[in-house]
């Protein structure tokens, strides 16, 4: 599972940043049948092509969208098919904000900015 880059979650340039599908789940080898990506928080399957599926499975807390959490559901069968579901759960998006100021969330103020356009 990549976030964005190995060294840090918040800089850039991306891990990845301007290369090939192919080139990016290369690196993965055979250690993994599906890669799990994240950074944009917006849900995304790729599959229909010569590499390994890519999932992108959404955001449990970092909404870009206003106040709805996306995760992605995989369900493994007996028989070796992989189902793969994506889902969006709304929630209090104040109550989320307050939460912020309330506990002591590392980085708070660009979370802040970036996701909820304050500060």
């Amino acid at each position: 599972m990549v976030h964005s880059r190995i060294d840090s979650m918040n800089e850039l340039p991306l891990l990845y940043q301007e290369v090939t599908l192919d080139k990016f789940t290369e690196d993965y080898g055979d250690v993994c049948d599906y890669v799990l990506i994240g950074h944009s928080h917006c849900q995304t399957l790729i599959k229909y092509w010569t590499g390994k599926p890519i999932i992108n499975p959404g955001s449990i807390g970092c909404s870009r969208d206003g106040g709805h959490v996306s995760f992605a559901v995989m369900e493994f069968s007996d028989d070796g098919t992989v189902d793969i579901s994506f889902k969006s759960i709304k929630y209090n998006i104040d109550k989320t904000i307050m939460g912020f100021f309330n506990e002591n969330v590392p980085d708070k103020d660009n979370i802040l900015k970036l996701f909820y356009n304050l500060g």
